[in-house]
């Protein structure tokens, strides 16, 4: 009878400390989800392209208030990339690539496309505005 109780004993501290390690787990993982930390793992160990930079088929970048979005963009050759203006002001874009020039400014809600017939990194900017408004697109 001492052995039985022994080992109800026993059985019951087990009991105890399983569901101890069950909650502890549950409140850690909870925290974690809460907290916004297994995000932060998961960005941190999970590779990423730029918010500047995007990988696409075809695209457009939008001409805003604070430059062109995205400001770097890689397509594949043959790609129409369209320029518009989502800003009040004028814009002109212009790259040395040859066609590359929306030939006159772009007013509000204007847009400007260039198909891409070539691999390369070319760079663009404001005609308007050079200093602050700059792009690059990558063909691949």
């Amino acid at each position: 009878m001492r052995r039985k109780l022994k080992n109800q004993g026993f059985s019951a501290i087990i009991l105890l400390v399983l569901i101890a390690a069950i909650s502890i787990l549950l409140i850690y993982f909870y925290y974690f989800k809460s907290s916004g930390k297994i995000e932060e793992w998961v960005k941190k160990y999970t590779p990423q392209t730029s918010k500047s930079e995007q990988t696409v088929v075809e695209t457009n970048v939008k001409i805003t208030k604070e430059g062109f979005v995205p400001q770097i963009i890689k397509v594949k050759i043959g790609t129409e990339v369209t320029w518009i203006n989502e800003d009040k002001n004028s814009h002109q874009v212009i790259s040395d690539l040859e066609g590359l020039d929306s030939d006159e400014p772009l007013l509000a809600n204007d847009s400007f496309s260039f198909k891409f017939e070539k691999t390369g990194t070319f760079s663009y900017y404001d005609d308007l505005n050079p200093q602050k408004f700059k792009g690059t697109v990558v063909v691949e």
